[in-house]
């Protein structure tokens, strides 16, 4: 039960249930149908909504009480009968929004970027009063360039400005603002970015590289009128007061007990945070201060009991330094804040996004909700039922003890929340992100060790899992905060760059070592000493990709950024793997890989005649076409994934070739067989267990059954590892899940894959109850992704449905090596393709791309 907020809800519907929006409907308390806006986010292979976000407000009952609400089916349109739909008018001049008692717009070719809003005769804000203060080195110019509507609902409309900031040397800053409107509220996104390439010299992606653009602020400008009076309430728990004219509240750090942590270095090593926490500031005299504040401004009219309008910025120390300026004439609401001292660097590819939140309600109360939206879910139950989210039909037979292990993920003193004290992650650049530290095990001094996650092994689905299987609100806070840093800062949002660099998603910080100044990008020449002469650093790579989070956090939120998120990061991966067709690849390719074979060919070794590795990089690329054709059901994303599964391994291949017992180096095969079930699982759903589908089930259990007779616990042999440590305990769930997926795809030879299924996964959980690292990030997440199966492993089932008329075929005429006919056949199609794509533009591109 909630009152007075805009409210969200993600709900999910069984396959066949729900065809069309129109069917379903809000009712609040009273039976009455609140203006909504249902927006289906997700669709099953039929065409029916598989997932759908709903959006409405929640105003107070008579009794001044909070409203209760349900999501009816109601199998035909329904009239709204409390308030008025959301009317867009569109003309050549400008777009008006008009809801209940407000008017917004939105004017095109003059150069404005936000709208006037009005209430009835009185104009609230005027479009020519809100500005955008820049400065950096050399001129500049601000100018936008498109308007248009996003969405539209009866509850709400969403409308998107383009606008550049033009700089010297022929480059820009693109800066968009998404407007949000419901009722009397608009949230504003403020997204900068700098869309050209890294030059990352010697595969260093460190902060100071010549890509990044550097400014020293950027700012809302607000101008005032005579009459009005400026209020504000700078903490939660603090209560509203008077703001006097040349007045400045300054959020510094995060006010933290590390707040002046080596997080927050700069490309000089120093570390700009100027004090902990915040002052405020009258006339340049310190008047009070503090350590997190989370301001609300209410600008009133004199005269009125009542505020015109307020505005609070969503997370405002979390995403420091954060700055609001009062004066007689304007406001300042400071996103990248003057006061700071210094630069701010925004890397090539790199993004920020920020929300500010405005209410033109004058009997609005608070804007407190804005930083604790309420957590509203479908119950779990119900959920589970829908079939929505895979392996969670056990849910109401859960395996408690291994829910026991995850719920670590929330102790006080080391869980996800707790991790961003150690470190500080916080800060515009870093908030959201998790402390990677597991790679501090080996890390014997006091001092702060820093070390970045950027989503390894998917958290973000692992905490949207966890909300919607338990509506715990932690986990919706963990959710949001680490999806929105992953796409605007771990994603490498360029054109410019290399293909197999392009929208790829960055790796963690190198294992067991300080991040330095290479940020959330991975390598730092601080890794390697001043006489090294191999390989440096790297940027996005195949084995580091995850996109059914960011999917399943568009299937709940309807963030079209995270679905364009996805199919950025899968048209990636394919490029990493399919590469860009040209002659000058197909030659270097001949230089080092074919070369390599044809030797080892002509030297009479066996050469696995695949295209792709056995690896968990393959297995990333095949999630990644199904996330993709999940988000748009275009065909093609299933067909390339048949063409992977079947251009990497085969039940007639020779598994002791493998060399499966080199844990270091082959691992990871578990996270690719753990596709190829998600694959088989999506072939069930569209009812087509055609060639495709036995060939890859075929080659499953050809694996899974030799793993049900050689797979061992990784500590077993803890001479075959580098860091024998816990997390390959978790590693070790892997097998436990394909073992009992390959249980329910196998007809005969089933009761040695439950036993061993059983096996790795009660080792697991018992070790890890045991264990004192069980808290580390790597651990938990990988617990987390893996979630599911393990309540279902108890009871016996039989084989999935259809299976039993399918027969298992080894291929006996087709062997899994290379043959020098074969090789030669491989080496003239790679040639063959690349001749007739042939383009000089897209030679020279090649080349150039990679000359920097």
């Amino acid at each position: 039960m909630v009152s007075d907020q805009p409210c969200t809800a993600a709900v999910p519907f069984a396959m066949g249930v729900v065809q069309s929006t129109n069917e379903l409907r809000v009712e609040n308390s009273a039976g009455n149908t609140p203006p909504c806006t249902i927006v289906a986010t997700g669709f099953w292979p039929d065409h029916s909504i598989k997932w759908c976000n709903v959006k409405w407000v929640a105003e107070r009952d008579e009794n001044g009480g909070a409203e209760a609400f349900s999501l009816n089916s109601a199998g035909q349109m329904l009239a709204v009968r409390n308030g008025k739909s959301v009317v867009v008018e569109d003309s050549p001049e400008s777009m008006r929004i008009s809801t209940n008692d407000f008017d917004y717009v939105f004017y095109r070719g003059q150069n404005k970027f936000f709208p006037d809003v009005c209430q009835g005769d009185v104009k609230l804000i005027s479009a020519d009063d809100v500005s955008i203060d820049f400065q950096s080195n050399g001129e500049h110019q601000l100018h936008s360039t498109s308007l248009k509507l996003v969405s539209h609902g009866p509850a709400s409309a969403t409308v998107q400005v383009d606008a550049e900031i033009s700089l010297p040397s022929e480059r820009h800053l693109k800066v968009t603002f998404k407007f949000e409107i419901i009722s009397s509220w608009l949230k504003v996104v403020v997204q900068i970015h700098n869309p050209h390439r890294a030059q990352h010299p010697g595969a260093l992606w460190e902060l100071g590289d010549a890509g990044s653009i550097c400014f020293s602020e950027f700012a809302l400008r607000i101008n005032r009128l005579q009459n009005q009076r400026v209020c504000w309430q700078i903490e939660h728990d603090r209560a509203s007061e008077p703001a006097t004219d040349n007045t400045v509240l300054f959020q510094a750090s995060s006010g933290g007990q590390h707040w002046d942590s080596p997080t927050h270095i700069d490309a000089q090593g120093e570390i700009p945070n100027v004090f902990k926490g915040y002052r405020v500031e009258s006339d340049g005299a310190t008047v009070s201060s503090g350590d997190r504040a989370s301001p609300q401004v209410w600008i009133e009219s004199e005269g009125q009991s009542a505020s015109a309008f307020g505005f609070t910025c969503r997370q405002y120390w979390q995403n420091f330094p954060k700055c609001i300026e009062i004066y007689e004439r304007y406001l300042k609401l400071g996103l990248f804040p003057q006061q700071h001292g210094g630069e701010f660097e925004l890397q090539g590819g790199e993004r920020k996004c920020h929300e500010i939140v405005f209410s033109f309600d004058a009997k609005a109360a608070s804007l407190q909700w804005v930083d604790t939206p309420a957590a509203i879910s479908a119950p779990a139950e119900y959920i589970a039922a829908t079939g929505a989210i895979r392996y969670a039909d056990g849910q109401s037979n859960n395996y408690t003890a291994y829910d026991q292990v995850i719920s670590a993920a929330h102790d006080a003193a080391a869980g996800f929340l707790a991790k961003r004290e150690q470190i500080d992650e916080y800060g515009w650049r870093n908030f959201g992100d998790i402390f990677a530290d597991h790679e501090t095990l080996y890390h014997e001094a006091d001092d702060i060790f820093v070390s970045h996650y950027n989503n390894q092994y998917d958290p973000i689905y692992g905490f949207a899992r966890q909300y919607l299987l338990s509506a715990d609100p932690r986990w919706q806070e963990l959710l949001i905060d680490l999806a929105k840093h992953v796409m605007d800062i771990d994603i490498y949002r360029t054109t410019e760059d290399r293909a197999e660099y392009n929208h790829g998603l960055f790796w963690h910080t190198d294992h067991y070592k300080r991040a330095y100044a290479c940020s959330h990008r991975t390598y730092s020449r601080n890794h390697y000493p001043d006489d090294w002469a191999g390989d440096m650093g790297g940027g996005p790579g195949s084995e580091h990709c995850y996109t059914s989070g960011l999917l399943l956090y568009y299937q709940m939120t309807g963030d079209t950024d995270a679905r364009d998120a996805v199919l950025g990061l899968t048209s990636w991966i394919r490029y990493y793997y399919e590469g860009t067709g040209t002659v000058l690849e197909a030659s270097k390719r001949l230089a080092t890989d074919d070369r390599r074979t044809a030797v080892a060919i002509c030297r009479g070794q066996n050469v696995f005649r695949y295209k792709y590795g056995f690896d968990r990089g393959v297995g990333n690329y095949i999630r990644a076409l199904l996330d993709s054709y999940e988000a748009t059901l275009q065909r093609d994303y299933i067909e390339q994934a048949e063409t992977v599964i079947q251009g990497t391994f085969g039940s007639s291949d020779d598994i002791a070739a493998r060399e499966l017992d080199d844990i270091e180096g082959t691992w990871y095969y578990t996270v690719f067989l753990q596709e190829v079930i998600r694959y088989l699982d999506l072939k069930r759903t569209l009812n087509e267990l055609d060639v495709d589908f036995v060939y890859a089930r075929d080659a499953l259990l050809h694996y899974a059954h030799w793993m049900a007779k050689n797979e061992q616990p990784y500590l077993d042999q803890p001479d075959r590892l580098e860091y024998p440590n816990d997390t390959w305990i978790a590693q070790d769930i892997r097998k436990a899940n394909v073992l009992y997926a390959a249980y329910r795809y196998a007809t005969s030879e089933r009761t040695e894959l439950l036993s061993r299924a059983r096996f790795f996964r009660d080792y697991v959980v018992a070790a890890l109850s045991r264990s004192e690292t069980k808290y580390f990030a790597r651990i938990q997440i990988i617990m987390l992704q893996n979630h599911g199966p393990s309540s279902l492993m108890d009871h016996e089932a039989e084989p999935y449905p259809g299976l039993d008329t399918l027969r298992i075929e080894r291929q006996p005429d087709t062997t899994c090596f290379f043959t020098p006919a074969s090789f030669v056949k491989h080496l003239l199609g790679g040639w063959g393709r690349a001749l007739v794509a042939f383009n000089p533009r897209n030679e020279v591109k090649w080349l150039r791309v990679r000359r920097g």
